[in-house]
């Protein structure tokens, strides 16, 4: 028999400057996009950012998603990392210039299911769901039967609350909205249906509308991405909902008291789904050292002690799970310094749980069963056979299943 199971990173994302509008760049970096493909922006980035900018930096020139793809195996095979969740994104919302985008969502969709088949079991795709987009579900619904998407990305922060019952939403420019309240009722059964579990964005940091003033965030934005919303959708559904980024660590006057309340508000959650035994678990994922690029070395280390801490905690220790945010965590470590830091502050039963039980019980369940969507889209790329399982997968039942004995 082979491993027990194998090392994954539940935050990752296929992307590259084609898939992000410029108006999106030049929020986030304060640099027009073309600043960012000129060689000025290598020397400027290794000097105020982090000796790895020049990574990234060719990772968002690259032409092709694909590329992208491959340069990640290469990162994940040097770090011993079996399998990540690729996050898409939709940002077809959130820019009033979106028309000019070089990179259609159902396109990056596409791309990205080819380029994790070429890599089958070491990449499993997630849908980015936009709640505003017209015909969404029917997308959602496609993607899942065509190109094997195993879960599902929500960010709230790009313009509307997850609540159904709230219906509330920044308009997008151009575009014609459904029912907001459906669509999201109609998100969660699907998700319950089919076993999909769900990762939303939960960080002061990070994107958000492009028509919103960077002041005006409190007010506008951060309201829709609470980690309390989905106390009720949750139990409500039965689901599996990650936090992405705990709350994050940013440090800027405001957002610092905000990205505290809401690691509060995950933990109390947690432990609040993990005492009532029902369906329904939360968990939270830890890719957050994006925001230590200008901080001591000291605030970097507190992240992993943090880390460490809440393994301490019985309720908690299941519910962690090891993500990157690759490649847009790379600015400090690669994927390999990334394990290497986490590992010399974890005992080995915790590091076990964080970067393995943790993240495939969130991904397939307590069944951890391979979804049969995923491998039928496998055969259907390899002309009808299925590839070669890896040593931590196993045939059991006529299913495939993660290696658990």
């Amino acid at each position: 028999m082979g491993k027990r199971m194998g090392i994954g990173n539940i935050h990752c994302h296929h992307i590259n400057g084609d898939c992000v509008p410029d108006n999106l760049t030049k929020q986030q970096t304060g640099k027009p996009e073309w600043f960012l493909r000129c060689f000025l922006a290598n020397v400027v980035g290794r000097i105020f950012v982090g000796r790895h900018i020049e990574d990234f930096l060719r990772i968002m020139r690259s032409r092709d998603i694909g590329t992208v793809t491959q340069y990640h195996v290469e990162q994940k095979d040097d770090a011993g990392i079996d399998y990540s969740i690729v996050l898409s994104l939709d940002f077809s919302c959130i820019d009033p210039e979106y028309h000019g985008y070089n990179i259609d969502f159902e396109i990056q969709l596409e791309e990205t299911a080819k380029a994790c088949a070429r890599h089958p079991f070491r990449f499993f795709p997630f849908f980015g769901f936009e709640a505003r987009r017209p015909g969404v579900i029917d997308l959602l619904k496609n993607a899942h039967e065509k190109y094997g998407i195993v879960g599902i990305k929500m960010y709230p922060a790009f313009g509307y609350d997850p609540r159904p019952e709230k219906n509330d939403f920044i308009p997008p420019v151009e575009s014609d909205v459904e029912d907001i309240s459906q669509v999201l009722k109609n998100l969660y059964e699907f998700a319950d249906e089919k076993n999909l579990p769900i990762l939303t964005h939960c960080s002061p940091g990070g994107s958000y509308q492009c028509t919103i003033r960077e002041e005006e965030k409190y007010k506008k934005i951060w309201g829709y991405t609470e980690p309390s919303n989905f106390l009720k959708i949750g139990f409500k559904y039965g689901l599996r909902i990650c936090f992405a980024h705990m709350g994050g660590n940013v440090y800027k006057k405001g957002m610092r008291e905000l990205a505290i309340q809401w690691f509060n508000q995950i933990c109390n959650l947690i432990s609040y789904a993990h005492e009532q035994g029902s369906k329904c678990r939360f968990y939270t994922d830890r890719a957050n050292a994006l925001a230590y690029i200008f901080k001591k070395r000291r605030k970097r280390e507190d992240h992993f002690q943090q880390t460490a801490n809440l393994f301490s905690e019985s309720s908690y220790s299941p519910y962690i799970l090891f993500g990157s945010d690759w490649p847009l965590g790379m600015h400090l470590f690669n994927e390999n310094e990334y394990l290497k830091k986490y590992k010399s502050n974890l005992n080995q039963d915790a590091f076990s749980h964080y970067t393995q039980k943790n993240i495939s019980q969130f991904l397939f369940g307590e069944e951890l069963k391979i979804p049969d969507n995923y491998i039928e889209y496998l055969k259907r790329y390899n002309n009808g056979d299925l590839p070669e399982l890896p040593d931590w997968i196993e045939e059991k039942d006529g299913f495939l299943k993660l290696v658990s004995d």
